[in-house]
């Protein structure tokens, strides 16, 4: 196994979809008011949302990021196909997030943080990303800690090691690629089993046609990773 494959069974797999437990929140009260499980879950619905959000975004970037380092056409045809379909989940996601839902970075904001784009033939994505948060920020004195924000940052973490892990393995580009996304979309896929489970019907129908994307890309991954191990 290469390191540029390793290494993301250990550490780039949250690019994809982070992990996520609801906010700290108080202690429960004794006796809850009529209506409180309904909003309860729309508040659960909108965290579980806005991290699967963050990942999809994070995605598309990583895709367009490593379409410049790629050097088959097939790794380049499949780092489209995960740009056009992750766009198409994006977008349902970012209204199931509601006030979770990470801003996109100011139009004045420097080249290297604004959003990303690419064009697909006559689609075009973009990869929304955020502003770079201030550290401590979600931590102040006698706050909850916000977990949303938290694994939103780790995810951030692990597409820049993910980016930086490209350019190192350039010449292998491909293989790391290809690596990255088998070790994120197997994860992915535990995790929204997981997501399902803590969800409201509105979000399990986005969630179960994430789950189907996924299982796709993984086939295609292990499928392309099996074609270079065997022209080897």
């Amino acid at each position: 196994m290469s390191r540029a494959y390793g290494f993301l069974v250990i550490a780039f797999a949250t690019v994809v979809s982070g992990t996520v437990w609801a906010q700290a929140q108080p202690a429960k009260p004794a006796a809850a008011p009529a209506g409180a499980a309904d909003v309860k879950a729309a508040s659960g619905d909108e965290q579980l949302a806005a991290v699967m959000l963050a990942g999809c975004r994070n995605e598309i970037e990583l895709a367009i990021f490593a379409k410049s380092v790629l050097k088959s056409q097939e790794a380049k045809d499949f780092a489209d196909k995960i740009m056009s379909d992750h766009q198409a989940t994006c977008d349902k996601l970012e209204k199931l997030a509601g006030g979770h839902a990470r801003p996109s970075r100011a139009a004045n904001a420097p080249p290297a943080e604004q959003k990303a784009k690419f064009e697909i033939g006559k689609l075009k994505v973009e990869a929304s990303t955020v502003r770079p948060r201030v550290e401590g920020e979600s931590a102040r004195a006698g706050s909850p800690l916000n977990w949303v924000s938290i694994h939103e940052e780790m995810a951030d973490e692990c597409l820049n090691a993910a980016k930086a892990e490209l350019q190192r393995n350039d010449k292998r580009a491909d293989e790391a690629f290809i690596g990255q996304q088998i070790a994120a979309h197997m994860k992915m896929i535990a995790q929204l089993k997981v997501f399902h489970k803590h969800a409201s019907s509105d979000l399990r129908g986005v969630i179960d046609s994430s789950r189907e994307v996924a299982e796709q890309h993984l086939k295609q991954a292990e499928s392309l990773h099996g074609h270079a191990a065997a022209s080897k």
